[in-house]
């Protein structure tokens, strides 16, 4: 199942995030709260 995930800026001044690591494999079951990706925001990891 495809599901779309929407990042939300980190800081007012955050223009773009790139994925640094997917945490969760392709099947895993995800649940609310679980971390599924590493993303570096310009000048913070996440």
């Amino acid at each position: 199942m495809v599901t779309t995930m929407i990042m939300q800026r980190m800081s007012v001044a955050m223009e773009y995030g790139v994925i640094l690591k997917w945490l969760k494999k392709e099947g895993d079951t995800v649940k609310k709260g679980d971390l599924v990706v590493e993303i570096f925001g310009e000048k913070n990891e996440f």
